[in-house]
């Protein structure tokens, strides 16, 4: 395969896979940079059929990161909600259904869940978000 590349609006190549991949590794191109391989249309060198992408360590960290942050946050909220319902039931058993419809009753509800780590609240424009 015959492969042309464009950077920075000049036009190179022909460059087999074997001397692209090299030219990658020695950052002569980048896997943004075009590249036509079929004579007819540009893509992106990552793009190229048997092109290996090779990704930095600190990206594919950040991606691993981004994951555990993803999983973290779905078992946190999980938890969070589990912990609500227990204390939802227990006010119930312990002290009768609360009144939710008196500010007071639901105002304190909510100060304890933020208390108790449950919940929490954010102001923003002058205005209080619980989540």
């Amino acid at each position: 395969m015959q492969i042309y590349i464009y950077k920075e609006d000049e036009q190179s190549g022909p460059y087999s896979i074997e001397e692209l991949q090299k030219q990658l590794e020695q950052g002569k191109f980048t896997f943004e940079d075009l590249a036509c391989f079929d004579g007819q249309n540009w893509v992106t060198i990552a793009d190229v059929p048997d092109i290996i992408v090779k990704t930095s360590r600190k990206k594919t960290n950040l991606i691993k990161s981004k994951k555990l942050f993803g999983i973290w946050l779905a078992v946190g909220g999980s938890v969070l909600l589990a912990l609500a319902l227990i204390i939802a039931g227990l006010v119930w058993l312990l002290g009768g259904e609360p009144d939710l419809e008196d500010p007071e009753v639901l105002d304190d509800i909510l100060t304890e869940a933020i208390d108790e780590k449950l919940l929490q609240s954010r102001e923003i424009d002058g205005e209080k978000f619980i989540f």
